[in-house]
Parts: structure tokens; C-alpha cells; sequence
């Protein structure tokens, strides 16, 4: 039987030779082993550097099957056969954070990325166009960053050497109750408080009216001016001849002669282009013009006789002249305006007007331009807060009543108390009217208080005129960071939003970006609020900024 048993055997081993593309080892495997091949399913196998197949093991094999090596297919190099390549390696997945740009290879299908996919690169698409038309349309339509710090920024340190005495509603009803909204201020009531504040120790009163025309307590009032010494009223420059840019001004009414000292009350307003709206935007105000001046009184012919005519008088803004007067007579109590004229008149020459020194040269602190250049009125806060101590005429009447009626008695008594005093001595007092005839009349101006659309008269023009006087007397003006800066300041900015668009996802990188330019909005404000007064414009670097995340928007689609 061994005989025939090897018979068998051989005559296996030849059909496997001759069907099967295997190599068969000089061992014998049983049958079992290729039967369990067969159940199995054979790996396939790979060659190694050396050329020679390599065959795999299962790891459950037996022990006895160890001894007989399981034939696996392969292709033997030949005439007609060819080697298969390798099998090239399959995507795998990202193996960064969710927002980070995936590598080159790897997919990203991570929840958080089939979640916000689609979603997300609509809202960036959203807010990346919406974001470009606001900025350029606020750049393009006059709007300005200072507008947004000062809104921002709220009330703003005081320098309490400026009162505001406000004269409203109530006010006017207790003077004449028969006509309580008056279109002219009476001048009486007028004289009534210059000498309440000469009382109370006022260093300069500032009457934000125009008396340029005659009317009745005119020499009362000129009688309390010349008393006090340093009264200061408004006057008004109109354009008359667009061709020459000849301006004119009405002086104060020669009644009042040279017991007040007039000075310009313009404000340099805007046309507010954001909105569709008639209101001005009060944003400057000029400190020295050249203007055409007269002061008449009567009618034409007679009124030519004996008047004051000038063709072209240097004359300084009211608030300039107030703050000038106020560090002349802390120095020389008995200084008086016209020692300003003739200093200006020194100074300042030609057409257009240039004047040689600053503000430093009147005694005052430096400002960021030219004396003749309008000034950036840096406000002091809104209406109701402004850190400016307030006096109300209606409380200022009930004193002067009060002394009046114990005097009448034989009793003398101050008018002004000790809370008076504390607001009012050695200051800066702006008297002028809030009610709302004033209001109607035009004495109410639209400020950045009343940002963003810049419609709303929300300012009285005498609380302006107080907030300008503080400004120029502490030297906390509005100052513009160098326009090279914005620019280099705009290149940054456009470089880092298209190298961080390769460390991030798209719609992560967009969000990002967003983010930093609302930064760098609170930036700016943060700086205008500590330095009190510094610009950082940022109209050019967000406008780069937003130009540069749709170009590597576009990019990003485009190979998609």
C-alpha cells in the first residue's frame, strides 16, 4: 500500500503543476492544507527587493500545518505576464482640528465640516459683500472715523474752568409770562444775569446771541458790561459774493458800543451725504477770518453818517476770543479784546489769510494746524452728559428775586450763594437759550452724538460753543495719525488676510477676518479715548482688508 499511496501523491503534484501558476516546493502538502487554502481565500501575495514571493500565514494556523507551505496564486514573470503594481494608498482622514485648513490629500468631512459646509460659506459670502458696500459707502459718502470715536467714546475729561448758563422754557415764562417764547432775548433779562455773574466772580461771559440790531435794555445791558469788563457777544459772517468769497458780518449795534466785544459764532457745517437729509453736520468751526464789517444804526441814507465800516477786518472766532480773554485777564485783570484785534492784525495778512504763528502764540496751547485753518471741534460729551457744570436761568432768577425783595426791605443780602460761587468764579460762563424757540429758530446743530445716520439736531449751538472753549483752553484737540501709516497699516492688513487663509478653513478664515476688523475698530476707539483726541483712520486699511478676503474668496470657489 506505501506504493500506491506514493503514486497517488505524485500524480496530484503533476496536475497541480500543470494547472495551477503556482511554484511548488520540493515538501508535500496533504490535501487538507490545499482544501483549507481553498476555504480560506489566499492573501495575495507581494514581493519583496529580492524578487521572491512572499507567502501569508494565518495566525490560527495549527502547529503541523506550520510544516507545509500553503500555495498561493501569483503571476510568474514572463514572456506574457507582467508584474502588478502596487496598490496605491487611499485618502485618509484629516487628522487637524475642525478649523484648520485640510492637507493636501486627507478630507475634511469631519460633522463639524458637513454641518457648517454650505451654511457657512453663504454667511461669509453675506458678510464678506455686505461688509465692503458699508465701508465704502461710508468712506465715499463723507463719513469719518472721529464721527464713530467720539460717539463711542461718550463724555470726555473737562478741564472745569467753563460753566454753561442755560436759559430755557421756565426761564422765559418767569420773566413775562404774557409772552414766554420771545424770538429776541429781552435785554434786560440779559443785564440781569451779566451782573448776577459779576457778583458770583465770573473771569468772561459769553452772551451766545446776536445784538446787532437796536432793541430795548440796550443801554442796561451795556451798563452791566461795562461794569464786568470781559462780555463777549455772537456775531454772524454770511457769503455775499460766491465769485470773491467776500464775506460780511453785522457788528453789534452801536448802542452797545464798546461795552461788548463781538466775536464769530459759525460753525464750518457739512453737508450730511450718508443719509438724505437737510440737516448740517456741525463738525468745525473756523478761529480767524477776514470779514467785511459794519455797525449802523438807522436807516440809509442817514445811518452812513458817523457809522463803523470796515472792508476787510481780521476778526477771531467767539470761542478763541472767550479763551484768549480768559488767560489775558488771569495774567492782567484789565485786559480787553481789541489787545486781540491788534495782535491778530500783526499776525495775520494776504489773500487767502495766513497768519505766521498758532494758537501757542496767543498764549493759549498748540493746536494741529494753522491759526487760520478751522478747528476740529474734539467734543466733550453729549448733550446731557458732558462733564460741563450746567446753571439753570429759571434757579438764577429765583436768587436774583429773592435778593431783590430783601434788599427792597432794608436787608442786604448776596444774590449769588455759596454753591453759586463754586460754579461760576474764575470761570468761563456761556449764557445762552434752550428753549424751544431757539430750537425752532436754528440754534440746534447735528453733532457725531447722533451717529450713525447724522439727521437728528441733538446739540444746542451755545453748549458747542462751551465745549469748544474747554477745548481750547485744556489743548485736547483732534489730531489725524499720518496718512503713510493707514497705508502701511493697509498692506498689513491685506497681507495677513491672505496668509492666514492657508492655515485655515474657509468659512473659519472669513469669520476671522470679520472679527479682526471689528477689532481693529475698538482699537482705534480705545486709542482716540486714551490719548483724548488721536485719529487712527481706518477707512484704507478695511477697505484693503475686505478687497483682499474677496480675492482669496474668489480663488477658494474658483477651484472648487
Amino acid at each position: 500500500m506505501p506504493a500506491v499511496d506514493a503514486e497517488l501523491e505524485d500524480a496530484v503534484r503533476d496536475g497541480l503543476k500543470e494547472h495551477a501558476p503556482v511554484e511548488i516546493t520540493d515538501d508535500k502538502p496533504p490535501l487538507s492544507s490545499f482544501a483549507k487554502t481553498k476555504e480560506w481565500g489566499a492573501e495575495p501575495a507581494q514581493r519583496n527587493w529580492s524578487g521572491s514571493p512572499e507567502v501569508a500565514v494565518k495566525p490560527d494556523e495549527r502547529e503541523e500545518d506550520k510544516r507545509f507551505p500553503t500555495p498561493t496564486p501569483t503571476t510568474v514573470a514572463g514572456a506574457n505576464s507582467s508584474v502588478k503594481p502596487p496598490p496605491q494608498p487611499a485618502p485618509v482622514a484629516a487628522s487637524g482640528r475642525w478649523w484648520q485648513r485640510p492637507q493636501p490629500g486627507t478630507l475634511a468631512m469631519d460633522p463639524v465640516s458637513r454641518l457648517t459646509h454650505h451654511l457657512g460659506y453663504e454667511t461669509a459670502q453675506a458678510i464678506v459683500v455686505a461688509g465692503l458696500l458699508g465701508v465704502l459707502a461710508f468712506v465715499a459718502l463723507g463719513g469719518q472715523f472721529a464721527d464713530l470715536y467720539i460717539k463711542m467714546r461718550g463724555a470726555a475729561p473737562t478741564s472745569g474752568e467753563v460753566t454753561l448758563l442755560t436759559i430755557g422754557d421756565e426761564a422765559l415764562y418767569l420773566w413775562n409770562p404774557s409772552e414766554p417764547l420771545p424770538e429776541t432775548t429781552p435785554r434786560s433779562l440779559l443785564a440781569g444775569y451779566v451782573r448776577f455773574l459779576d457778583e458770583a466772580g465770573a473771569r468772561v461771559v459769553v452772551l451766545d446771541f446776536l445784538l446787532d440790531r437796536p432793541a430795548a435794555g440796550d443801554d442796561e445791558l451795556a451798563v452791566a458790561a461795562v461794569s464786568h469788563g470781559a462780555v463777549i457777544s455772537a456775531e454772524q459772517f454770511v457769503l455775499t459774493d460766491h465769485s470773491s468769497g467776500r464775506e460780511f458780518v453785522p457788528g453789534t449795534t452801536p448802542g452797545l458800543g464798546d461795552a461788548i466785544f463781538g466775536g464769530l459764532a459759525n460753525f464750518q457745517q457739512e453737508q450730511n451725504r450718508l443719509f438724505s437729509s437737510s440737516a448740517m453736520l456741525a463738525r468745525r468751526a473756523p478761529l480767524v477770518r477776514r470779514v467785511a464789517r459794519a455797525r449802523l444804526e438807522g436807516s440809509w441814507p442817514g445811518n452812513m453818517d458817523g457809522s463803523e465800516q470796515t472792508g476787510a477786518e481780521i476778526r477771531p472766532a467767539m470761542a478763541l476770543a472767550a479763551a484768549w480773554l480768559y488767560r489775558a485777564r488771569e495774567a492782567d485783570p484789565s485786559a480787553r479784546g481789541d489787545q486781540l484785534l491788534r495782535t491778530l492784525q500783526d499776525q495775520c495778512s494776504g489773500m487767502p489769510l495766513r497768519c505766521e504763528g498758532g494758537l501757542e502764540a496767543l498764549g493759549l496751547p498748540d493746536g494741529p494746524g494753522r491759526l487760520e485753518d478751522p478747528l476740529e471741534i474734539n467734543y466733550r460729551g453729549p448733550e446731557s452728559r458732558d462733564g460741563l457744570p450746567t446753571v439753570r436761568g429759571a434757579q438764577v432768577m429765583r436768587l436774583m428775586s429773592e435778593a431783590a425783595l430783601l434788599r427792597g426791605l432794608g436787608i442786604d443780602v448776596p444774590m449769588v450763594n455759596e454753591e453759586m460761587s463754586a460754579l461760576l468764579e474764575d470761570r468761563v460762563v456761556v449764557v445762552c437759550r434752550v428753549d424751544q424757540a431757539a430750537a425752532a429758530g436754528g440754534d440746534r446743530f447735528v453733532t457725531p452724538y447722533s451717529f450713525p445716520l447724522l439727521r437728528d439736531a441733538d446739540m444746542s449751538g451755545g453748549r458747542i460753543q462751551a465745549q469748544l472753549i474747554d477745548t481750547l483752553l485744556s489743548g485736547r484737540h483732534v489730531r489725524h495719525i499720518s496718512g503713510w501709516l493707514s497705508l502701511l497699516l493697509a498692506i498689513g492688513v491685506a497681507v495677513a488676510v491672505v496668509y492666514t487663509r492657508r492655515l485655515l478653513r474657509d468659512d473659519v478664515h472669513t469669520l476671522a477676518c470679520v472679527v479682526g476688523f471689528v477689532g481693529m475698530v475698538l482699537f482705534g476707539t480705545l486709542l482716540f479715548q486714551v490719548t483724548d483726541g488721536l485719529v487712527l483712520g481706518l477707512g484704507l486699511p478695511l477697505v484693503a482688508g475686505l478687497l483682499a478676503l474677496i480675492a482669496v474668496r474668489v480663488h477658494s470657489w474658483s477651484l472648487e
